[in-house]
């Protein structure tokens, strides 16, 4: 009885060690001494030092001492090992030079691997990095001088004539812009006096500066509406340099060559113009806080009458002289630093744009540059 007992245990524990044996046969070869290698790494390279585990990696290994580790030969290498892990797939190019290829999926950190020879090993480390992550967008932060207002002498410009000109600058940005040089270019007003440049000097964030420039108005200029180019540039506190461009509109008068007969005055109807927004678009979706885009208007002119000198303030703004001649207002100063920008702000030109005149029935196109205020709630 004790014969069959014993006999029955030898026979479960043979069993037992081959199904062992057979389980370890379906993993990769591990090299015994891989962790405890006593090779001197002085002679060796690795690059790169670092991988990501996004994909697998080659990791290139190198060495100076081809006579005691060259990688072929009877005495060359005969397994990379990832410390833990297991072989790694292996290339010899040559004596002196090897690759081996690391797996993706690895948990980012430390890790090294061991070039294994005959009789002995060297160990290697480097690290693997994990995905980068997206930045997110950062707030809007910078100086944004605009114009906060201006206006002229005259109600309505006549060629040769000189007149003095009001504006007021703003920083309607959130950093302090430094070194505010204004400049008029000669068109069709010509700067007298200063040559055109006012240096301005610096205005902390909301800080205004008002200031006169002389002008003389073009004997060319011979239509509805005067344009002065003014360039405003600035820096900020950590000497990044803006420019920005205004075009600032003033109404003139159309002079005529030869003096025909004068109408008969006739009973005019109480008609007026009509503008009516009949599209938008913006070319930025979704807009988000920090972003600047172009909105495009399309205005159409439903009235009687044909709209002339109109004057486009984005963010809303007053005129210093608003009466009318045939239902068309004729402004003299013209201010669009009493806007509301607490959601959007005029970038890169002036809020106020001179659009000209728009007959009956006809539609003009308009747009303008705006970026998206840091305090902005989406929605």
């Amino acid at each position: 009885m004790r014969n069959r007992t014993l006999l029955r245990i030898l026979t479960f524990g043979a069993a037992a060690l081959l199904v062992a044996l057979s389980t370890l046969a379906a993993f990769p070869r591990r090299v015994a001494y891989a962790q405890g290698c006593s090779g001197s790494a002085a002679s060796f390279g690795l690059t790169p030092i670092a991988v990501s585990n996004q994909s697998d990696s080659a990791l290139t290994v190198t060495t100076a001492d081809t006579g005691n580790y060259g990688f072929t030969g009877a005495n060359g290498v005969t397994a990379v090992v990832l410390n833990g892990f297991g072989n790694l797939a292996l290339t010899v190019t040559s004596a002196s030079t090897l690759t081996a290829q690391v797996p993706a999926g690895l948990t980012p950190g430390g890790y090294s691997i061991s070039v294994n020879y005959p009789s002995k090993c060297v160990t290697l480390g480097f690290t693997v990095t994990g995905a980068t992550p997206t930045p997110q967008p950062t707030g809007f932060v910078r100086p944004l001088v605009t114009v906060f207002s201006y206006g002229a002498s005259s109600t309505i410009l006549t060629p040769g004539e000189d007149i003095d000109f009001e504006m007021t600058v703003q920083n309607q940005g959130q950093l302090r812009a430094a070194n505010v040089v204004v400049t008029f270019l000669t068109g069709d007003l010509i700067p007298r006096a200063t040559g055109g440049v006012v240096a301005v000097g610096d205005l902390a964030p909301g800080q205004s500066y008002r200031f006169f420039q002389p002008f003389t108005v073009n004997d060319d200029l011979n239509k509805e509406t005067a344009i002065s180019k003014v360039q405003v540039r600035y820096t900020d506190q950590y000497g990044k340099e803006y420019s920005e461009t205004f075009d600032l509109s003033f109404p003139s008068r159309v002079t005529s060559g030869t003096a025909g007969p004068t109408a008969t005055p006739t009973t005019v109807p109480n008609t007026r113009p009509q503008l009516v927004i009949g599209s938008y678009e913006a070319n930025v979706e979704p807009l988000l806080p920090g972003s600047t885009f172009q909105l495009s208007l399309n205005i159409t002119n439903q009235g009687a009458t044909e709209a002339r000198d109109i004057t486009m303030i984005v963010g809303g703004g007053t005129s210093s002289d608003s009466s009318a001649t045939g239902g068309t207002a004729v402004p003299g100063g013209i201010s669009g630093g009493s806007g509301e920008f607490t959601k959007f702000a005029p970038v890169g030109s002036s809020n106020v744009q001179s659009l000209g005149t728009v007959p009956v029935g006809s539609s003009i196109s308009a747009s303008q540059a705006l970026v998206v205020n840091v305090s902005t709630e989406p929605g």
